[in-house]
């Protein structure tokens, strides 16, 4: 002898509207009892409801699964103007791929961008190339940023790749 039980994931809070409030488990059909009374059986039968997760743990569960993976790669493109070295080495521009004075380097290497002083030097080349010559730059970054939030004066976070000269 066997019963059969169903699972029903159906809400029963009126007021859940998502279906993530409660899941029920009720007898379908119920084993008869010693005396062979079914109806008994099913009277007396077990119906549990478990709670699987509130509604504002739902919420807050999709808010933090969105925030999870908020870096993302993105990339910045534009002109170059006002390129800048100042006293101590600190390169910078007035604009640069849409940027506004960022922080890119240091000749003497100390920057917060981890470039050589090698490199430094390229990019001062490159920038120089692109102002001079009007062509656009292309910047690769990998934050939760994007071509508008990073702030003037200050180092840039997320890049990785770039400048490169763009037609």
């Amino acid at each position: 002898m066997s019963s059969n039980r169903s699972l029903s994931t159906g809400s029963t809070d009126p007021d859940c509207k998502s279906g993530f409030g409660r899941i029920s488990i009720r007898p379908l059909l119920t084993t008869p009892n010693r005396d062979g009374d079914a109806e008994a059986a099913s009277a007396n039968s077990l119906t549990r409801t478990i709670t699987v997760i509130s509604h504002k743990k739902a919420a807050l569960f999709a808010v933090a699964l969105a925030f999870a993976g908020s870096a993302q790669a993105y990339t910045c493109q534009g002109r170059v103007t006002g390129v800048t070295l100042s006293p101590s080495g600190q390169l910078t521009a007035a604009e640069i791929a849409g940027l506004q004075w960022p922080y890119l380097c240091e000749l003497n290497g100390s920057s917060e961008s981890n470039a050589t002083t090698q490199t430094c030097k390229a990019i001062y080349a490159l920038l120089l190339t692109a102002q001079a010559s009007g062509k656009h730059v292309q910047l690769w970054f990998n934050d939760s940023g994007d071509c508008t939030t990073h702030t003037a004066w200050q180092p840039l976070t997320g890049w990785y790749w770039g400048p490169m000269l763009v037609d």
